[in-house]
C-alpha cells in the first residue's frame, strides 16, 4: 500500500517535493492556505498585464529550475527579460546594464580607480568562487563569516559598495546589506558577467501550476497543527473536518520558518530536534509591499526596465519596474499604456503595513514620483501585494546553520523552504528536492 504524504505549502518548494514524491508512488496531498498554488511566485492576469506578486525572474545559473524546465519541456514558455537598468542618486541618473562592459565603462557614479578596483575584484571572485551554488547552503557555508557591507567595503571601497554592490542586492531582496552574509554577494558576483535573466510568459507561478496539475491539491486550507497519531501524523485546522483522511505516514512542511515552528510545536524532540526547532524559531523576515499602477504612455518615460536608487542615504522606494520594457513580449497589455511596479523598501513596508489601501496607493505613487519626477501626477491603481514575512533574512551565520539543519533532515517529518537555502525560486525548489530525497532515496532531479 502506498505511503500517504502530506505536503504543507504550495510554493515552489512544496510543489516540487510533492511532484517528485508522487512520481515515486506516494499518495500525496498538497495543502495551501491561499486560493491557488504559487506561494511567493503567485502571478495575476489583470487587464492584459501579467503581474508577479513576488519573484519576477530566474537566471541561467538556476540549475534545479533549468533541469525541471528541460524535463517537462517548458522551453517555449520562457521569454527573455531586459536588464536595461538605471541607477539614480538625487537628480543624477546613470544607465547600467548588467553584464555589459560598455555600460560599466561609462557608469558615471564611479571614477576610473573605483572601476578598475571593481573589475579586478570581480575577476578574482570569479576565479575563486565560481563554484559557489547560490541554492546550496552547504556550498555557501564555508564563506558565511562576514556581512556583504563589511566584505564589499574592504574589497572595493565605500563608493563602489554604495553605487554598485548595494543597489545590486537590496532592491531585489529588500534586506539590508549590513546584516546579510557575504556568501550571497560572492555567489552573485561570480556569475554577474555572464548572467542572463528570464521569466515565464504566463507568470512566475507557471512552474508551480504545472507541477501541481496532477496532484491532489487542497487550497484555501490553513493547517494549524501537526499532531502525533500513533505512528502517524494528524493534520488539523479550523477549515479541516476531523477524520482519518487527514492522517499521514509522513509530512513535508514547506512553509516559512515561523509557520513551520508554530504548527510543529506539539511534536517531541525525536521528530523535531531541538536544534532544528531553535533554527526555525530564530528565522526572521523582511516585509514587502509591491504596488502596480497603470499610466498612459503619452508622458515622458525612462527607456529602461528598472530604476533603482543608489548612494549612501536610506531609501524609501527599493525600485521601479517599467513592465513593457522589462517583460517585452509577455502579456497582451492595453495599447498605449504602461504598468509600473513600485517596490517599497523593507523599512517603508513595515511603516505602512496598517495604512488603508487608498492611502497607501496615494503614498506609494508620491514616493515613486520623488524617485522619477517625470511620472504623471496621477496613475490608475492595478494591484497591491503586501507580505509581513516576504523574504528570509540570510544573516551572517545562517547558511552555516542551515547546512547543519540539512544534515539532520530525515523522515518521517522534514522541512523545506527558501530559508534553508537562498531566497530564489531555485533555492526553494532545491530544498523541496532535498526534503523529498530525505523521505525517499529514489528521488532524483
Amino acid at each position: 500500500m502506498a505511503r500517504r504524504t502530506a505536503v504543507i505549502g504550495a510554493g515552489p518548494a512544496g510543489c516540487y517535493a510533492a511532484h517528485l514524491l508522487q512520481q515515486q508512488g506516494r499518495e500525496v496531498v498538497l495543502y495551501e492556505q491561499a486560493k491557488s498554488v504559487g506561494g511567493r511566485t503567485t502571478s495575476w492576469h489583470d487587464q492584459g498585464w501579467v503581474v508577479d506578486s513576488g519573484a519576477g525572474f530566474f537566471t541561467n545559473f538556476y540549475p534545479t529550475l533549468w533541469g525541471l524546465i528541460t524535463k517537462l519541456g517548458l522551453e517555449s514558455e520562457i521569454t527573455n527579460l531586459s536588464r536595461s537598468n538605471a541607477l539614480t542618486d538625487g537628480e543624477k541618473v546613470a544607465d547600467f546594464t548588467l553584464g555589459s562592459t560598455a555600460s560599466f565603462a561609462n557608469f558615471t557614479f564611479l571614477g576610473t580607480r573605483a572601476k578598475l578596483s571593481m573589475a579586478m575584484q570581480t575577476a578574482l571572485i570569479f576565479a575563486k568562487y565560481r563554484h559557489l551554488d547560490l541554492s546550496s547552503a552547504a556550498s555557501l557555508a564555508p564563506f558565511d563569516d562576514a556581512s556583504v557591507r563589511d566584505d564589499a567595503v574592504k574589497r572595493v571601497g565605500e563608493r563602489a559598495y554604495q553605487y554598485l554592490v548595494r543597489p545590486g542586492i537590496e532592491p531585489f531582496w529588500f534586506f539590508s546589506c549590513e546584516s546579510i552574509s557575504r556568501s550571497l554577494m560572492l555567489a552573485l558576483q561570480a556569475k554577474a558577467a555572464t548572467a542572463r535573466f528570464y521569466t515565464f510568459r504566463q507568470g512566475m507561478n507557471f512552474v508551480c501550476t504545472r507541477l501541481a496539475a496532477h496532484l491532489d491539491v487542497r487550497t484555501g486550507i490553513t493547517v494549524d497543527q501537526i499532531k502525533p497519531s500513533g505512528a502517524k501524523f494528524k493534520i488539523t485546522g479550523a477549515t479541516l473536518a476531523d477524520g482519518p483522511e487527514h492522517t499521514y505516514d509522513e509530512v513535508i512542511v514547506a512553509t516559512t520558518g515561523s509557520v513551520a515552528a508554530k504548527i510543529t510545536a506539539g511534536l517531541d524532540e525525536r521528530i523535531v530536534p531541538d536544534t532544528v526547532r531553535s533554527f526555525l524559531k530564530s528565522q526572521t523576515y523582511v516585509p514587502n509591499t509591491h504596488l502596480v499602477f497603470v499610466i498612459d504612455k503619452g508622458v515622458k518615460l525612462p527607456k529602461m526596465s528598472c530604476l533603482l536608487p543608489c548612494g549612501p542615504k536610506d531609501h524609501r522606494v527599493a525600485g521601479l519596474n517599467f513592465n513593457s520594457h522589462k517583460l517585452q513580449t509577455r502579456g497582451e497589455a492595453r495599447s498605449g499604456q504602461e504598468a509600473i511596479s513600485v517596490y517599497l523598501t523593507a523599512e517603508e513596508s513595515k511603516a505602512t503595513l496598517d495604512m488603508s489601501e487608498r492611502d497607501l496607493y496615494t503614498h506609494a505613487w508620491r514616493l515613486a514620483r520623488e524617485l522619477s519626477p517625470d511620472l504623471p501626477l496621477r496613475a490608475e491603481p492595478l494591484q497591491m501585494i503586501q507580505r509581513r514575512e516576504a523574504i528570509p533574512i540570510h544573516a551572517v551565520g545562517r547558511y552555516r546553520a542551515a547546512a547543519e539543519v540539512g544534515k539532520q533532515q530525515k523522515g518521517p517529518l522534514v522541512f523545506a523552504g527558501d530559508y534553508l537555502s537562498t531566497a530564489t525560486v531555485d533555492g526553494a525548489m532545491r530544498t523541496g528536492y532535498e526534503a523529498a530525497h530525505a523521505l525517499d532515496q529514489r528521488v532524483a532531479i
